[in-house]
């Protein structure tokens, strides 16, 4: 059920019970004394007014409404319900309690209390209210400093022993309007719900709206808790504030909960010791949340246990803004689950996944995260904007990390924009700071599997604290990963790989980027297909692609305006290169025209190193021009009339087998204008 139209099932369900109890009798509890008797201002003539709330809970009818006068404080007394614990309400039937007042400026205080040993846990704590009764209301009340139970012997139902121990400021189902649940908390070692919980075994909602639940302290779910199970629909909070409650394992501010447009802020997740618990998810551990505001939650963890998902773990997470949240084992932003239209901007850690990740140590289990907002993450690992996780249709910007893919690293990004974050590191003996922009990193060990496409990698910088070698910082664009109709722009790198290092491109443009130190400007190492690599920099080697003439294999690629050399690789295939600065170099060549090797024809069959006649046919600038040596003069393989496979595209969107053979270099020139030519 989406969240509207949970919104709808409680309005409908609040107006029935309405219609019902129009004619329901109003009951009314105050403090104040007149004439030796109990005095409620506005009450009608005859009207019962107690002075205890519960002997007024006892005395109402399902359908009535008690009214409780401001500055009403409820602290003495207690119900002890075999089922459901000690209370100092108890609420058995469907009556609504309202404070006179509902601006909470001096608001009827129910007060629980805290048992007298240091734990503030045992036989004589008392839960503020349990209302574990459909249609129940509560409005404009504060609960603070109750505490739950833990269960008798004599207490042998499963459900039973839970809601004892759940709900240190309420256990309920319900409506809970415009209060402040407060200072509560449950038995350490138990369930959860330091502030509110739905009752376990009941199929029936808890639902919170415009409250404020904060500085509670739970095991579990240290703001709210769902008893019921992982049914987010049973615990609802709608425009609340969820707030400085903290937890020893899952969910700092709720668990499992269902939360739209609350704000979640400053909650904490932490086991505390190193032996015991996990600390997940800062501000929710399941559930979903809509329309949210994740700041400033904490997920933190001692030992050999993760804390992960600072804002969020393992939750849904829809039109959210997750900032400045931290987790120290990964994930500041939020862990596993699910994004979707979210801002996940200024998020911390001290491992993987500044902004989001789906990784704590063992298996990643890549969340998926659609049309979101990536700014100025920060991992001290890889992924300074996401890691361990896919994105579609998401931008990453200004985001950092220490080790590998300043913006995204290791996963399936398509659709995205990738630009201007850092790789970068201060530590000499540190290896690992390379794709500023995306990489396939986890540590310092490359990774395969990770994937973007159709993807812009721009303005990106992976540098180092490094005098010599890999430390310097590689791969300025991209490292170790599958680029897929990618631009590659722009892009720098310290050492080697300005546009990607270690890459497989396919059908990608790799323009303008910078190996500051070495080579490889555009790109170093790797395989790379339909690419056109033009005007990249660097400070020595090849320009354009480099790997000692060992890695590169370049098929219908066109390599022309570097700065050095286009070249130093160790296969070329149907591939041009021209108008570079220096003489290029590589191990064989086929079909390939390459205008600075004068002893090209004997590096194999087909070459040659005549003007290659490339311009624009208004698709792009490289195209084989009427009279160029490289028109269907490519050799042809299978994978070039697979219409399944990427390469059987040219880089100008042609079939990569326009003519009788494939054309030599990246784009494919229409095969009819080159009849017309031939005619005329």
């Amino acid at each position: 059920m989406n969240h509207t139209a949970k919104t709808l099932c409680i309005v409908h369900s609040a107006f029935c019970i309405s219609a019902l109890v129009a004619n329901a009798a109003d009951i009314y509890v105050s403090h104040l004394v007149e004439g030796g008797v109990p005095y409620y201002a506005g009450a009608p003539a005859g009207a019962v007014v107690f002075d205890d709330l519960q002997s007024a809970v006892n005395s109402a009818a399902a359908g009535d409404t008690i009214w409780v006068e401001d500055g009403f404080v409820c602290d003495s007394g207690a119900t002890t319900n075999n089922s459901y614990g000690v209370s100092r309400i108890h609420i058995g039937k469907a009556i609504a309690i309202r404070a006179r007042g509902a601006d909470l400026s001096n608001p009827p205080v129910i007060r629980g209390r805290r048992h007298s040993d240091s734990a503030a846990t045992g036989t004589d704590s008392i839960r503020c209210v349990a209302m574990p009764v459909a249609g129940a209301v509560l409005e404009g009340l504060v609960l603070e400093g109750g505490t739950a139970q833990t269960p008798p012997s004599s207490v042998s139902n499963n459900n039973a022993k839970k809601n004892w121990t759940c709900g240190g400021g309420l256990l309920g189902v319900g409506f809970v309007t415009n209060c402040v649940i407060s200072g509560c908390r449950n038995p350490a070692g138990s369930n959860g719900g330091g502030g509110a919980s739905n009752v376990a075994g009941l199929n029936v909602a808890l639902s919170l709206f415009g409250c404020v639940v904060t500085n509670n302290v739970a095991t579990y779910g240290g703001g709210l808790y769902n008893a019921y199970g992982t049914t987010d629909s049973r615990l609802v909070a709608i425009n609340c504030v969820i707030a400085h409650n903290l937890i020893s394992h899952y969910g700092g501010g709720a668990y499992y909960a269902s939360l739209s447009g609350c704000d979640v802020a400053d909650n904490t997740a932490t086991n505390g010791t190193a032996t015991y618990g996990t600390g997940r998810g800062g501000g929710l551990f399941g559930g979903s949340a809509t329309g949210c505001r994740f700041f400033g939650n904490v997920a933190f963890s001692t030992g050999t246990v993760s804390g992960v998902g600072g804002g969020a773990s393992d939750a849904v997470l829809t039109d959210c803004l997750l900032s400045n949240n931290w987790a120290n084992a990964g994930g500041g932003g939020f862990y596993n689950g699910s994004a979707t239209r979210c801002r996940i901007i200024g998020n911390r850690t001290t491992s993987s996944g500044g902004g989001a990740t789906g990784w704590s140590g063992g298996s990643p289990v890549f969340p998926e995260c659609v049309d979101c907002f990536f700014e100025g993450n920060y991992a001290k690992g890889d992924g300074g904007g996401m890691s361990h996780a896919h994105a579609t249709r998401c931008v990453f910007t200004n985001n950092w990390c220490e080790g590998g893919g300043g913006g995204a690293n290791w996963g399936i990004i398509t659709d995205c924009i990738v630009v201007c974050n850092i790789a970068s590191n201060t530590t000499s003996t540190f290896t690992a700071a390379n794709g500023g922009g995306f990489s396939s990193y986890s540590g310092s060990s490359s990774k395969t599997g990770s994937v973007a496409t159709n993807c812009l990698i721009a303005g990106n910088i992976a540098t180092g604290g490094a005098t010599t070698g890999a430390g310097r910082g590689s791969g300025g664009g991209a490292t170790a990963a599958t680029l897929v109709g990618c631009i590659i722009t722009n892009n720098i790198a310290q050492y080697r790989g300005g546009g990607c290092s270690g890459c497989s491109t396919f059908n990608c443009l790799v323009t303008d980027n910078t190996s500051l130190t070495d080579r490889g400007g555009g790109l170093w190492k790797g395989d790379h297909y339909n690419a056109v690599i033009a005007r990249n920099t660097s400070k020595g080697g090849a320009a354009g692609v480099d790997g000692y003439s060992a890695a590169p294999t370049l098929v219908n690629c066109t390599v022309t305006g570097n700065s050095r050399a286009g070249v130093d690789a160790r296969l070329l295939v149907n591939t041009v290169i021209y108008d570079n600065n220096g003489t290029d170099k590589t191990s064989y060549a086929t079909n390939s025209c390459v205008t600075s090797l004068a002893d090209i024809t004997s590096k194999g069959p087909g070459n040659t190193t005549a003007d290659p006649k490339l311009g624009s046919d208004g698709t792009m600038p490289y195209v084989p021009l009427p009279g160029s040596p490289c028109r269907n003069k490519g050799v042809a393989f299978d994978w070039m009339t697979d219409g399944t496979d990427i390469r059987s595209s040219a880089l100008n969107g042609r079939k990569r087998i326009v003519g009788p053979a494939p054309d030599i270099g990246a784009c494919e020139a229409d095969y009819l204008w080159q009849t017309i030519f031939c005619v005329q």
